[in-house]
């Protein structure tokens, strides 16, 4: 062998005597399993072997064999994991759970939007049925309304006939028909059953008549046309009605006019 072969293979185990130990010196034998640990050893005792005999080992077998021993270390060394390989492995399964974490903030994202609009949908749907319930009392209470009070602006305007009609029966003096005049009297039996079957029909529409003298004054029913001192009367009581009120079911149709007493002065009481 020349002394140029010589000097090449001792460069190239110095090299691999370099790798091995610092790979060595870095834990890589820690994650191995037994079958390579147990060629790690192996190689590890046989370079062991070759570093007590320098750099330069002596040749005892022949350039096949050396060669083939050469290849069989290299064999070992490829078939050893490099602990460097796992990291990065780890590294992309890391990375790839990064990736993966976009995606579930995206769908978290869009679920809370959701739920938002399910929200806000819900609150539409009540105040849609809020409005709903609304509109069906509305309409109920005006059907009731239209029921009740539908005939009240053509009652009213039948109220100036029954005031006409009182006010002629009580324009005929008693001794009037009392003094045996046939035809006044019959009038009198004719205006009078008018305003009778007037009433009758007011009644079975709920119309209803009201207002007397010596009622108390009510000024939601009652429209105070005068005042007068009267001795012997308290204040605020009916003493003449000018008109008669009427009421259709609870709602006032026309307030009476009425004449209300109020209280007596000192100066009146003293004349007295």
């Amino acid at each position: 062998m020349s002394t140029v072969r010589i000097l090449m293979r001792g460069l190239r185990w110095r090299s691999l005597d370099r790798g091995f130990t610092s790979w060595h010196q870095a834990g890589g034998c820690r994650n191995l399993d037994l079958g390579s640990r147990t060629r790690i050893n192996s190689f590890e005792s046989a370079h062991l072997t070759r570093r007590s005999f320098g750099s330069s080992p002596v040749r005892f077998a022949g350039k096949s064999e050396e060669e083939s021993e050469a290849k069989e270390d290299l064999g070992n060394l490829e078939d050893v994991e490099d602990p460097s390989a796992s990291k990065t492995s780890g590294s992309q399964g890391g990375d790839e759970a990064v990736a993966e974490n976009p995606t579930v903030a995206a769908l978290e994202a869009q679920l809370a939007q959701k739920e938002e609009e399910i929200a806000k949908l819900n609150d539409l749907r009540i105040r849609y049925l809020a409005d709903m319930e609304n509109t069906r009392m509305i309409a109920k209470r005006d059907v009731a309304n239209a029921h009740q009070y539908g005939i009240a602006k053509f009652a009213k305007s039948l109220l100036e006939v029954a005031d006409n009609l009182s006010r002629a029966l009580s324009a005929i003096p008693a001794e009037k028909l009392e003094g045996g005049d046939k035809y006044l009297k019959e009038l009198y039996i004719g205006v009078e059953m008018t305003r009778k079957e007037l009433m009758r029909v007011f009644q079975s529409n709920e119309i209803k008549e009201f207002a007397a003298e010596g009622d108390e004054f009510d000024p939601n029913v009652h429209q105070a046309l005068f005042e007068s001192e009267i001795p012997g009367t308290k204040e605020g009581i009916i003493v003449s009605i000018t008109k008669k009120g009427y009421m259709i079911n609870d709602r006032v149709l026309r307030a009476a006019e009425v004449g209300v007493s109020k209280a007596v002065s000192e100066e009146s009481e003293d004349k007295s």
